[in-house]
């Protein structure tokens, strides 16, 4: 008797069993889940980093062809040493960012349409984690354009009231005098505001005060409710100044509107009070020549007492357009350029910048006119009034004890319009405000 054995028997039996037993098997199968889950959360987390990254560097990179634009449209720029698209293409290149903005700088620069300065830099981001998905790079492009004006479609009124008090002869920390650092700080703002600018578009007036302020010869004369004899003025009004002709006084809501201080100053009532006649305290108002503003600031001296109150509110009146008669009679006797007739302008006139830059190194103290708290509220009504007329307030504590540094931080415009400097810092917070005031006469258009 033969017997034959099949191969095919107990080990085709045995792997049909394991086979039968791997597909009935659940052991591993949450882990296969788990690898799905966990690459899709990969590719999520990886997009939002991806997007974070591409962020940051488009705001980078526009945030820097918009400062590049704004200085190098800038009509009153003192480097004089690079042409526009070189001025540009160096804030890119500070950044790093130069090869992303090299070629891609135009420049237009027309009397009838002012200079016009566009970048368009282009950028390439490699991905991280979207490469997983299929994307290996990101673009991006930050376009920015600013223009400035020119044949007085931006014009510039700024009036400087500063403090010649007798305190300003103390010295600082530099060994040099407050009044010294003033005058250092005063030049260096006029040599950045008219050094490179059109004469016709830029006025800077020039208010200095102590226990009192002298007013140009004849301003008074341009004032229709002053009396007395004096060379000086005492406003006899600090809130509001009726509009017209007739009495002058707090409103009452009857009646004719009423206007800010500020406004309407040839009507504001006034005695004439006695006080030196020396011809280097008088307002300086209107000076578009650097020369001539520096040689009044360094005429400038020390004596009395503090009155804030009335530094600023001869500032404002050289800016309020109610003063336009007297300005416009300098002109016609010679002793004001003519660029300068028709000036203050209209509050409503536009492209005008009104600027008031206020300084002091004490408080509203010592005189014989009110006490300190009425000088402060008769500060705050001034500083009040320009802002309601979209005038920008600067104002500079050097030195100054807190009373001061209170008062001017609630006059200026904003906390960033106010600053508490000392010593040799003082330049660098007028040339902080200059370079701002250079700022707020462009206009980003893209």
């Amino acid at each position: 008797m033969n017997t034959t054995t099949s191969s095919e028997g107990p080990p085709r039996k045995l792997f049909a069993q394991v086979m039968s037993g791997f597909a009935r098997a659940e052991d591993g199968a949450v882990l296969v889940f788990g690898l799905i889950i966990f690459v899709l959360m990969l590719m999520v987390s990886g997009l939002a980093v991806d997007v974070m990254r591409y962020e940051n560097d488009r705001v980078r990179l526009q945030g820097t062809s918009d400062r590049a634009v704004l200085a190098a449209t800038s009509l009153m720029n003192s480097n004089v040493t690079m042409t526009p698209q070189e001025l540009a293409q160096a804030y890119f290149d500070a950044e790093g960012l130069g090869e992303f903005a090299s070629g891609n700088i135009t420049v237009t620069d027309t009397s009838e349409t002012g200079r016009t300065v566009r970048v368009n830099p282009t950028a390439r981001m490699e991905t991280m984690f979207l490469r997983m998905s299929g994307i290996n790079n990101l673009d991006m492009t930050a376009p920015a354009a600013a223009v400035e004006g020119r044949g007085g479609t931006t014009k510039v009124e700024i009036v400087m009231v500063l403090d010649a008090s007798g305190s300003m002869g103390s010295s600082t920390s530099t060994g040099r005098t407050r009044l010294a650092e003033m005058k250092l700080a005063a030049k260096s703002f006029a040599a950045e505001i008219l050094g490179n600018n059109d004469p016709a578009n830029v006025s800077l007036s020039l208010v200095t005060y102590d226990s009192w302020v002298l007013p140009t010869p004849g301003m008074l004369n341009h004032m229709l409710d002053v009396s007395g004899s004096g060379a000086c003025l005492e406003f006899d009004d600090w809130t509001d100044v009726r509009d017209g002709n007739g009495p002058v006084g707090v409103g009452n809501g009857n009646g004719p509107p009423w206007a800010s201080v500020g406004q309407n100053s040839s009507n504001a009532p006034g005695t004439r009070v006695n006080c030196s006649t020396n011809a280097a305290y008088e307002i300086k108002p209107m000076v578009n020549d650097l020369a001539d503003f520096e040689s009044y600031v360094d005429a400038i001296s020390t004596r009395g007492t503090t009155s804030i109150d009335l530094g600023a509110r001869f500032g404002a009146m050289l800016l309020d357009p109610d003063m336009r008669g007297f300005i416009d009679s300098m002109v016609d006797s010679g002793q004001l350029p003519a660029e300068m007739r028709g000036r203050p302008f209209d509050w409503d006139e536009p492209g005008v910048h009104r600027v008031m830059v206020l300084l002091t190194d004490g408080q509203n103290c010592c005189g014989s006119r009110f006490n300190s708290s009425v000088q402060d509220d008769n500060t705050l009504a001034v500083c009040q009034g320009m802002r309601a007329n979209d005038v920008t307030v600067y104002t500079v504590s050097f030195d100054a004890p807190q009373g001061a540094i209170d008062l001017l931080s609630e006059c200026a415009s904003s906390e960033n319009h106010f600053f508490n400097t000392g010593g040799d810092a003082l330049v660098a917070s007028f040339d902080s405000i200059a370079t701002h005031v250079k700022t707020q006469t462009l206009r980003l258009t893209e």
